[in-house]
């Protein structure tokens, strides 16, 4: 098959003719559609993050199953799939009480510990596959299904770890980025009272607008908790979403939040 790989950190990737994978037992090979390219891929490839080369990338697919090993009863030929990012045993406590990101068998991430979906063709544990449901057209639409296990499921996670109710009003920073653009439209989906929009880029707010915030904080002039207080007529605002993590956006967050105030930070400046 074709595959993209990394041959060494800070290289650009390289098209190669690798063997066709075949399954194991209890693991199952698809044929990809699509694979995204999402930041972990860029901080793989660029050496910010530990990862054996040579290896193929990508972990934001959507793939259809062309073959299963032995013992695996929950997968066909023809099953349209993603993967899941996480490589766990799904058996542990952890796993049980879904915190499967503490398994205690952890075994790594798609496209890192394994070869992942900038091929022809993956091979994954038959568990790792999540079968999509019928109402996506992921024929026609491969890209935009395959990015849904990561640009919506981490905004997802987040409004959960944040216990966001109708009663809140959320600031999300970093909010004209890729993530963010999905984040809005996901706190509106949990009916967030009010969703406000942080970003140093005022370029981009008519996109945040159109992805449903209600109201914009041009980061870029400072005074960020300052104008949040003035929105929420200075009560505070009760869910304060970063998803760039410096310095400044985590103690600017941290300021403007009110009474009870959650705040729930991904990423990060490496600090």
């Amino acid at each position: 098959m074709k595959a993209m790989r990394l041959k060494a950190p800070g290289t650009a990737l390289e098209l190669e003719t690798v063997p066709d994978p075949v399954p194991g037992p209890g693991e199952a090979v698809a044929r990809v559609l699509a694979c995204g390219a999402g930041l972990t891929i860029h901080h793989a490839r660029a050496g910010r993050l530990k990862i054996e080369t040579p290896r193929i990338l990508g972990h934001e697919i959507t793939a259809e199953i062309v073959a299963v090993g032995a013992g695996v009863t929950d997968l066909k030929a023809g099953d349209a799939v993603t993967a899941y990012f996480y490589l766990t045993c799904g058996e542990c406590h952890w796993c049980r009480i879904d915190r499967e990101t503490l398994c205690d068998r952890f075994a790594g991430y798609v496209g890192r510990q394994v070869d992942g979906g900038y091929a022809e063709f993956i091979r994954l544990p038959a568990r790792s596959f999540l079968k999509l449901p019928p109402g996506l057209d992921w024929r026609a639409h491969p890209a935009e299904v395959g990015v849904i296990c990561d640009a919506i499921a981490t905004p997802i996670k987040v409004i959960r770890k944040a216990r966001l109710t109708p009663a809140d009003t959320v600031a999300r920073f970093g909010a004209g980025g890729a993530l963010g653009a999905h984040m809005l439209p996901v706190a509106r989906w949990a009916h967030a009272r009010r969703i406000i929009a942080v970003d140093v880029a005022p370029s981009k707010f008519s996109l945040c607008q159109e992805a449903g915030a209600d109201a914009t904080v041009d980061a870029s002039q400072g005074r960020v908790a300052e104008q949040l207080l003035e929105l929420t007529g200075g009560a505070g605002i009760d869910v304060a979403v970063d998803f760039v993590s410096s310095a400044s956006t985590l103690e600017a967050a941290f300021a403007a939040l009110g009474k009870g105030g959650r705040l729930v930070t991904l990423g990060g400046s490496g600090r």
